[in-house]
């Protein structure tokens, strides 16, 4: 089956970074911001072969392990049935005895808030634990870490992962104006007497975007789902793009997902606005884990260069990253990736656990 990819690189010049246009141009856009354009498409399709797994237990051992909310170990080997409760359902709590200090739902609720402070430290909604337990944090809580600018003494630089006391997302007068999603906010707030200089002086971002259709995923009905299925596809796609390289799912079939910039939150469009956990109550309809098909995933991607100082500069690691990302989703390791990630997590992500990507897709644009 032909199988194609089209991805669509939005430039602008090198230092304007106003949001890009819908125009598709022939080189990669230098933009503090994604490219909201349009995308690239990586279509394939490809057979797996998967074993059943019962969501009860089975009077002798089977090679497949059973659900359950906290595994004993990893699977290995995607399963295919459909579990009658999302393993994802369990109640998220606060985990302070951990360095991360972020909301769980592993099921390793400690006996206190299970037996007598449920009310206090137990939620349906990983966005409601996060404001209430770790409000100082809640970027990081919330698995929201995306690149930002901030300054470094000298000119403003790009990183993703942020100390506490470096938070922007905090309440009342704690409230933080030390990261900028663009280059030209973070110059223009922190040095004001020499933009231009500033912008000369930066780190560079190579933006661009593209649209993959993944087979045989389970269409989330909940947001809190979609952003955890969006936090375990970037997880497996950056390992295909390198080190300098972050991506960020903005779509999941009809919906879509954006950052709070005010809040550093997820929030939902499309076929999933509303709420973030909606009337979620921990349990799914018994259609819900057979309604996995092909789903359109959009990604952006965002890629910093220290080097770079021209168009034709950018242009040549535009190529390169097309090129090593090409050879990852070829080779299956992208499938490999997503649905390692999802039945090794705890709790693990059904919806994701028989995801197979494209073998092959040509480029233009």
């Amino acid at each position: 089956m032909s199988n194609i990819l089209t991805h669509v690189l939005c430039l602008s010049s090198l230092f304007n970074l106003a949001q890009p246009s819908s125009i598709p141009s022939n080189s990669p856009s230098l933009s503090a911001a994604p490219s909201k354009s349009s995308s690239p498409t990586l279509t394939t399709a490809y057979p797996s072969v998967s074993p059943s797994i019962s969501a009860e237990p089975t009077p002798s051992p089977s090679s497949a392990p059973s659900i359950s909310k906290q595994p004993s170990f990893a699977p290995t080997a995607m399963p295919s049935s459909s579990p009658s409760e999302s393993p994802t359902g369990s109640l998220y709590y606060p985990d302070w005895i951990n360095d991360s200090q972020v909301c769980l739902n592993d099921g390793e609720d400690p006996e206190y808030m299970l037996k007598v402070q449920r009310e206090n430290y137990l939620y349906r909604s990983k966005e409601e634990c996060c404001e209430n337990h770790f409000w100082w944090r809640i970027q990081q809580c919330m698995g929201n870490d995306v690149p930002m600018y901030y300054s470094n003494g000298d000119f403003c630089d790009q990183k993703v992962n942020f100390e506490d006391w470096e938070s922007k997302y905090t309440p009342g007068s704690w409230d933080s104006s030390d990261q900028f999603d663009t280059l030209k906010e973070c110059c223009v707030a922190k040095f004001w007497y020499d933009v231009e200089g500033c912008i000369a002086a930066s780190p560079k971002e190579l933006t661009f975007s593209f649209t993959i259709n993944i087979d045989n995923v389970v269409t989330p009905i909940y947001c809190q789902d979609a952003d955890i299925m969006g936090n375990a596809l970037e997880q497996a796609i950056n390992i295909g793009l390198g080190n300098d390289s972050t991506s960020t799912v903005t779509g999941i079939g009809c919906a879509t997902l954006s950052r709070n910039a005010d809040t550093g939150n997820t929030e939902c469009g499309g076929c999933l606005t509303g709420s973030y956990s909606g009337d979620y109550d921990g349990t799914y309809p018994d259609s819900y884990f057979s309604s996995s098909g092909s789903t359109s995933i959009t990604v952006e991607v965002s890629t910093k260069s220290a080097d770079c100082t021209d168009s034709s500069c950018l242009a040549s690691l535009y190529n390169s990253i097309i090129a090593d990302f090409t050879a990852f989703v070829s080779s299956g390791d992208l499938s490999n990736e997503i649905v390692s990630y999802a039945v090794n997590r705890i709790p693990p992500i059904p919806e994701l656990w028989n995801a197979l990507t494209e073998t092959s897709f040509s480029t233009s644009g």
